[in-house]
């Protein structure tokens, strides 16, 4: 202040002329004139976004500058898994937020995480409208989700349809070194499946490193990591050599059995079972010839046919019969075996060789698809697998008998219960244990039965997947039959239960 009053005041120094004192104060409040501007200018764009953003701070990633609802047209199981990442959402131009906002701040304030994450869902679907290009589409999202394919173009993209499902379909994308697969959901199998729990079970499983990665999902389905593997075939899983297939899948089991997930460890083999049944009891087709092939299935009685096996599998009852012994005495190998297969552990319930890759390079199988996984009885689960091996033409000269499934238990234990292993090895017991524990499998074989008939009449009627699914019902009804007679109950009846199945 004492040098601008000295500016503007006459009391110049006597050693400086008129004519410089004039130039030295125009050429100071010209200075200061321009520094005031400069700080007014800076202070305003400051407020301004449009202003403030340079050009390098527009670049967003590629799929998330497009509008969702236009995703450009360019038409023209697993790799291994890929690095964890994260990828940033953001609203397109053409979207509520205006460009004018779309500043470094919004992006962060809407950013999303998908990896792992089964709350996320990203915001389209896949074949929307009748005019979608499917695989266009597919590669949207991957484009969207995928920060490691952020560099990709359409064009460079291939799409390959993977068989063997015949609940969802699958797609394996290849861009240069790189694979993923993306899964889209069944028609109407939300109505068998909950999504969101299998959603949080396969993120939990990707988090382990027991899954292949969870790197998101979309409205109809989802993205996973590729393995370079092949599924194996229903003779695959009891093959000895010269690959022991069945003592990695029996390991493999083992382990799973063992894990602890912090969901819902109810058993849901009754409650799902129940559900399949109320479902299929609804079903009715507009095609005479479907509906006389329901007809012909006699609902009504098998549905009697699982209130008796769901009362035959109560631990009450199915761990105090054996068909080697009377009522009442079973040694002490026999109660710890049935004890043993009662046991509530996380569960696939679908151990199918289709949900169950192998490398010729690895020592070991890569269980996958949990779509069913939920705490259950471990006997269900391995006698499920068991089943399979009959594969979908229900070949029941292929089910395991006792020395065949006893491979498979000795290599499980050393897996689900080393320490059981060791002491029936110590003490001589294994045989023992092995034959009242394939007892209990052989039980809860009939449930596997009933359990996939009844699924398959609800995707009788709601899948578009070209399959019988009737047909295959039927199978599972007639084995659910063989395997009955294999357990010597050919009345259908037993100690304890007042259930009567007869037609």
């Amino acid at each position: 202040m004492k040098f601008w009053n000295t500016l503007t005041s006459n009391n110049r120094p006597n050693s400086i002329s008129d004519s410089s004192w004039q130039i030295v104060t125009f050429i100071t409040l010209t200075a200061c004139s321009l520094t005031a501007a400069s700080v007014i200018y800076i202070y305003t764009n400051a407020r301004d976004p449009k202003a403030s953003i340079s050009p390098q701070s527009k670049r967003f990633p590629r799929a998330a500058r497009r509008p969702i609802s236009k995703l450009a047209s360019n038409k023209t199981h697993h790799s291994e898994q890929q690095p964890r990442f994260i990828y940033k959402y953001v609203k397109s131009a053409d979207s509520p937020m205006s460009a004018d906002h779309r500043t470094t701040s919004a992006v962060k304030s809407t950013a999303i995480q998908y990896l792992n994450n089964p709350n996320a869902c990203y915001p389209f679907t896949v074949g929307e409208t009748e005019d979608s290009d499917e695989f266009d589409d597919i590669k949207s999202v991957v484009l969207a989700l995928c920060s490691d394919w952020k560099n990709a173009l359409k064009d460079e993209i291939q799409v390959k349809i993977v068989s063997g499902g015949i609940t969802n379909q699958l797609y394996r994308l290849i861009w240069m070194d790189k694979s993923l697969l993306v899964r889209i959901y069944g028609e109407n199998t939300e109505i068998l499946i909950d999504r969101q729990t299998e959603n949080e079970i396969f993120a939990k499983l990707s988090r382990e490193g027991f899954a292949p990665t969870y790197y998101g999902r979309f409205k109809n389905g989802r993205i996973e990591g590729w393995l370079n593997a092949d599924p194996l075939e229903p003779e695959d899983m009891q093959q000895i050599e010269p690959v022991p297939l069945v003592k990695y899948v029996a390991k493999e089991v083992g382990k799973m059995h063992s894990m602890q997930l912090d969901i819902d460890r109810t058993p849901v083999l009754w409650k799902k079972l129940n559900q399949f049944v109320q479902l299929a009891m609804e079903v009715h087709f507009s095609e005479p010839e479907k509906q006389n092939a329901l007809n012909q299935l006699n609902l009504a009685l098998w549905s009697r046919k699982v209130s008796w096996v769901q009362s035959f599998l109560s631990p009450d009852i199915a761990c105090t019969m054996s068909t080697s012994s009377q009522v009442g005495k079973i040694d002490s190998i026999t109660k710890e075996a049935n004890k043993f297969a009662m046991d509530v552990v996380f569960c696939h319930n679908d151990l199918l060789s289709g949900n169950i890759l192998y490398n010729n390079a690895w020592k070991r199988v890569q269980i996958i698809d949990y779509e069913y996984g939920a705490y259950n009885f471990r006997a269900f689960d391995i006698a499920n697998h068991f089943c399979e091996y009959c594969g979908f033409d229900l070949d029941l000269s292929q089910y395991p008998m006792l020395d065949q499934q006893s491979r498979f238990f000795d290599a499980y234990l050393v897996t689900a219960a080393p320490e059981l292993y060791e002491r029936l090895h110590l003490h001589n017991h294994e045989k023992s244990f092995h034959k009242a524990f394939y007892e209990m499998i052989n039980k809860f074989a009939m449930a596997s039965h009933v359990f996939w008939a009844f699924w398959a009449i609800v995707q009788a009627r709601y899948s578009k997947i070209d399959f019988d699914f009737l047909n295959y019902a039927q199978k599972r009804f007639q084995a659910f039959d063989q395997q009955r007679k294999l357990l010597s109950f050919d009345g259908l009846t037993h100690s304890g239960s007042n259930h009567s199945i007869q037609s």
